[in-house]
């Protein structure tokens, strides 16, 4: 399923030509995914938390498959870009389900290990989805690239519909108005460490963005080529993927804050540096430290939300977590793009910086331990 993130960023100039719009217009089908992924956040977090994760999982590949065949069918860009929602929707919703499910099946202490496998996985899929995309279209065309991808939300669908339910009997825990989880829910000693987590969201998608939004301006503004900027960005997701099990390990042996509070140190460190970076070979070492970073941080800040959650409301507890987060995501190039008028791309790192600095700082003084030694004692 991950792989149909990337798999039509290739694509993007062919759909341009056979629909007949710009090839500005036709990047809008990358913003329509992340529209529906955004807003389906909640409602999936409700329903994976109310229905069960079964129900989830199929509902939402289900969505997946639907957009794929729909997109393949259609001679419209609006209905294409319809379709691509409806993607953003189903991806959003089955992924929150397939968390769910895997949390269910794992004790505490290993959850930091298995999602970062997950993570793994869904990152190789990411990376992959380019490759595959850019063969079938130049081999196949667009409508078997939908196809592909709808088929394999098909197929999801179809494993999700033969799997055993993992939600227990657990009742939902009461929310608030649109269903965001109360913070009153989680437990008095956790409620500071989960404001906590929700700012180290923002900091942690932000530092995604703000690298895919300005790192290529900056690495062209050194005078590197097309094919050199994308080895840096192979080797920020070689890294993320080595260093991800690793992650996990030190997650649930050493605590969750062993892996969370050095990932938002590495973050401030590389972007304070990265505006005075002149040569490849720099700029690669600090993305390198950047993968390490973002590696550390995926699957062992899931898992600490996780552990603070209460049972009944993982779900949407996880899911608003992220929804805080994705504030940074869409709010820091909007930031980056305005700083471009005083400074160069290379700078607006470093405007950045304090924001992984304090939630590091926050995570390490203020946040509760959630596994190890340092967690709080049963009552």
């Amino acid at each position: 399923m991950s792989f149909g993130l990337g798999i039509i960023v290739p694509a993007i100039p062919h759909m341009a030509k056979q629909f007949g719009v710009s090839e500005a217009f036709a990047a809008q089908v990358i913003t329509a995914q992340g529209l529906g992924r955004v807003l389906a956040l909640m409602p999936a977090g409700i329903f994976v938390d109310r229905i069960g994760r079964r129900a989830t999982m199929a509902a939402g590949s289900g969505l997946v498959a639907v957009g794929g065949i729909l997109a393949a069918s259609t001679d419209s860009f609006f209905v294409l870009l319809f379709t691509q929602f409806l993607w953003g929707v189903g991806n959003s919703v089955y992924m929150v389900g397939r968390e769910l499910a895997a949390v269910d099946l794992i004790e505490p202490h290993q959850r930091g290990r298995f999602l970062s496998i997950l993570f793994g996985l869904h990152s190789a899929g990411m990376a992959f989805g380019p490759v595959l995309g850019g063969v079938l279209t130049d081999r196949s065309g667009l409508d078997i690239l939908f196809l592909v991808y709808g088929g394999a939300g098909f197929v999801a669908m179809l494993l999700a519909l033969s799997m055993k339910e993992t939600k227990g009997t657990v009742t939902a825990v009461k929310a608030s108005f649109l269903g965001f989880g109360k913070l009153s829910g989680i437990d008095s000693y956790y409620r500071l460490t989960y404001i906590i987590l929700m700012v180290v969201a923002v900091s942690a998608i932000m530092r995604m963005a703000v690298v895919n939004s300005m790192l290529p301006l900056h690495s062209d503004e050194l005078g590197y080529s097309a094919t050199e900027v994308g080895s840096i960005f192979l080797v920020f997701s070689a890294m993320s993927l080595l260093i991800m099990f690793p992650g996990g390990w030190i997650s649930d042996k050493m605590g969750r804050k062993a892996a969370v509070v050095p990932a938002a140190f590495i973050s401030a460190a590389v972007f304070a540096a990265l505006p005075f970076t002149s040569t490849l070979s720099q700029i690669m070492v600090l993305v390198a430290f950047m993968g390490i970073a973002n590696g550390m941080s995926l699957g062992s800040l899931t898992s600490y939300t996780y552990d603070i959650a209460p049972e009944g409301g993982k779900g949407r507890y996880q899911a608003q977590r992220r929804l805080f987060g994705e504030f940074g995501g869409f709010a820091s190039p909007i930031i980056a793009g305005g700083l471009l008028a005083y400074m160069n791309p290379g700078l607006t790192f470093a405007f950045f910086a304090p924001v992984h600095l304090l939630a590091g700082v926050l995570v390490l003084f203020l946040a509760k331990e959630s596994v190890g030694p340092r967690r709080k004692a049963p009552m």
